[in-house]
């Protein structure tokens, strides 16, 4: 499975570094946080993650992470489909 960007909003200060790196532009600003609008079109390059200046973005298998994460966790996907945001 592809992995996509998961964003820990407690730590995110929607600078907007991410969204403006994005080779694909799936990444846009949502509010105050960066939202995945388009997954498909990820290529899970990582350069969201090595730009955030804060470390709040990872990469991950979508699935797998949420089931690992728990109820009650603080985390999103920058698609909107996390928990908690």
């Amino acid at each position: 499975m592809r992995e996509l960007p998961q964003l820990d909003s407690r730590l995110c200060t929607g600078c907007g570094d991410c969204i403006a790196i994005c080779p694909t532009a799936c990444l846009v600003l949502g509010g105050r946080l960066p939202l995945l609008v388009r997954p498909r079109d990820c290529v899970s390059c990582s350069a969201c993650v090595v730009i955030c200046p804060v470390s709040a973005l990872r990469l991950v298998e979508p699935f797998q992470d949420l089931l690992e994460a728990g109820e009650g966790a603080d985390v999103a996907f920058a698609g909107g489909g996390g928990l908690n945001s």
